[in-house]
């Protein structure tokens, strides 16, 4: 089976066909899986204690999309990285920012990062839709195995389930 290059594609995969990801796993050596679990409950245990809010059920799609581009970037080695250049085959917590799609860092250089080239702007835009939202942005993270991705956004995209705007962002 030919793993998906494409964050809608993967999404459709798992959310399709669950089954076929057990498939993928049976090719990962086992230290890497060891590695890669331990990595994803450091970065769960991490997001514990971080401020805003904290996505445990099933995500926006736009959201799921962005963490799985992030992720996708990151396994390639496409991703631009902080100086301590982490990899998929090196295991470590990463952190990840919906408004700076292909970028990752250690936990140590996120936040040199993933701010620096940012716009002016972009702290009170809605990473979703892009609005400037009158009532401010709900700000956040998910964890997607050993990745944090951090987003702002309003409060109609924050709420939006995949039935109500499936395919419009």
């Amino acid at each position: 089976m030919q793993f998906p290059t494409d964050a809608a594609e993967l999404d459709r995969l798992i959310r399709e066909h669950p089954e076929r990801l057990a498939e993928l796993a049976e090719y990962t050596p086992s230290w890497l899986g060891d590695q890669l679990r331990s990595a994803a409950r450091d970065s769960h245990r991490a997001a514990s204690h971080l401020p805003g809010e904290h996505v445990h059920a099933e995500p926006p799609r736009w959201l799921r999309l962005a963490a799985l581009a992030a992720l996708l970037t990151f396994a390639e080695g496409t991703a631009t990285t902080c100086r301590c250049r982490p990899r998929i085959d090196r295991p470590q917590p990463i952190i990840a920012a919906a408004w700076m799609p292909g970028t990752v860092a250690c936990r140590r250089h996120a936040i040199e990062v993933l701010t620096e080239g940012v716009p002016d702007d972009a702290d009170t835009r809605c990473d979703a839709c892009g609005v400037v939202p009158p009532g401010g942005l709900h700000t956040g993270q998910v964890v997607l195995g050993p990745m944090i991705l951090f987003y702002a956004a309003c409060a109609e995209c924050r709420t939006w389930t995949d039935s109500e705007r499936e395919g419009t962002r």
